[in-house]
């Protein structure tokens, strides 16, 4: 199940086109950051102040999720908007909107037929899971190789960038591990409600009203954000590290639970006459 559950998403069209706009994005915005630093440098110069780059993947999208500088608003919008709504309503391409489709197209019978109701709900939500996080991380190593070409660039025009240092591993490392995992326990969460609501919009619509309404509430109740907490630089004044594993913990917690509640209820329907 767990096999032809990845042939099915491995093939079919929406996680091609899904993975190719996602690709194309990561060099629309590498190339918008690439040409915007120069403008950036003489902007502060401008002002008698200078721009410093403090790191060698300044330009990596695990490192600086957004750039604040409200007079290049594309860039804003592109860097800003992708976060939060994009990329998590794009998730659903890739198996999240899973039970959605099986229901609406009345494959969920016929696959009951070939595994236990039970391994159907969990081995579907577990390839969401991975699906989600590998999808995420290849984003993310593709815009690095995009990113390093883009200082090597710069360093060309007179930028100063610092050069690569041991230290810069961690942070490859750690935000390699913490920005997918986040967006997997996404769609998986994202995934398990959609095992008690049929409607087909819910399996696009329920990530991004997850990111950003969890994103609301612990901002007012912490001064944290979740999504930013995944990035190396948030940009916060007091980031909570611990803010990020709660949620994370938190949404696999309810996966688990729904999950657990949706298979009871289906041994319930089985035996009732």
């Amino acid at each position: 199940m767990l096999y032809s559950e990845f042939l099915r998403l491995k093939y079919q069209f929406k996680t091609k086109a899904g993975l190719v706009l996602l690709l194309f994005y990561m060099l629309f915005s590498s190339i918008l950051l690439v040409r915007a630093i120069p403008r950036m440098v003489a902007l502060y110069n401008t002002v008698g102040l200078t721009y410093q780059i403090d790191n060698f993947f300044f330009l990596w999208f695990g490192y600086y999720r957004f750039i604040s500088i409200s007079d290049f608003r594309l860039l804003f919008f592109a860097t800003r908007i992708f976060p939060f709504i994009f990329l998590p309503m794009l998730l659903s391409w890739f198996g999240g909107d899973t039970f959605s489709s099986d229901y609406t197209n009345e494959c969920d019978f016929l696959l009951y037929l070939r595994v236990s109701r039970k391994k159907y709900f969990i081995e579907k939500l577990l390839m969401t899971f991975i699906g989600s996080f590998v999808i995420v991380l290849i984003i993310l190593v593709f815009q690095l190789l995009l990113s390093v070409l883009g200082c090597l660039y710069l360093k060309q025009k007179g930028i100063l960038i610092p050069d690569f240092e041991r230290d810069d591993l961690l942070i490859l490392l750690s935000s390699g591990i913490r920005i997918p995992l986040y967006y997997s326990s996404l769609a998986a969460l994202s995934c398990s409600i959609t095992l008690f609501i049929h409607v087909p919009a819910a399996a696009y619509m329920l990530p991004v009203v997850i990111a950003v309404g969890s994103s609301v509430l612990t901002a007012e109740l912490t001064n944290n954000v979740p999504m930013d907490l995944a990035f190396y630089d948030s940009g916060l004044m007091a980031p909570n590290m611990e803010i990020y594993w709660y949620t994370v913990i938190m949404y696999l917690t309810i996966v688990v639970f729904l999950t657990l509640v949706k298979i009871c209820i289906e041994k319930d329907a089985l035996k009732t006459p």
